[in-house]
C-alpha cells in the first residue's frame, strides 16, 4: 500500500519591497561613510585632493596592517588585544632598538606593563 506524501507551498517572497531596517543593517555604515565624506568635502573643498587621500590611506594603513593580523589571532582563538596598545608596544620596542639600549637594562615591571 501506498501513501501518498502531502505537498507542503514555500511561502511565496515579496519582490519588489524593501524592508527598512534590513536595508539600515546592511548598508548602515556605507551610508554614514558616504554622508561623512560629503560634510568634510563641503568644510574643506582640499579634501578629495589627490594629496590627502594618499595622505589618510597612509596614515590608516598601519592600523589596517596590524588589525588583519589581529584577525589572525582572534580567529585562531587567541587572546584579544586592542590594536593601538600593540602600536604603542612595537613603537617603544623599535624605540629602544633605534637607542640601541640593551633590552637587559629594562626594568622587569615596565616589560609587564607593556605585556
Amino acid at each position: 500500500m501506498t501513501q501518498m506524501i502531502p505537498k507542503t507551498q514555500v511561502p511565496v517572497k515579496r519582490v519588489g519591497r524593501i524592508d527598512p531596517i534590513a536595508f539600515f543593517e546592511r548598508f548602515g555604515v556605507l551610508i554614514f561613510m558616504i554622508l561623512l565624506l560629503i560634510f568634510f568635502q563641503s568644510q574643506n573643498s582640499n579634501f578629495f585632493s589627490e594629496r590627502n587621500i594618499f595622505n589618510i590611506l597612509t596614515e590608516v594603513s598601519i592600523y589596517g596592517i596590524m588589525a588583519v593580523g589581529m584577525t589572525f589571532v582572534i580567529l585562531t582563538a587567541g587572546i584579544d588585544l586592542s590594536v593601538g596598545s600593540i602600536r604603542a608596544v612595537c613603537a617603544m620596542t623599535a624605540a629602544y632598538v633605534i637607542k640601541g639600549d640593551n633590552f637587559t637594562t629594562v626594568d622587569p615591571n615596565a616589560w609587564g606593563g607593556m605585556s
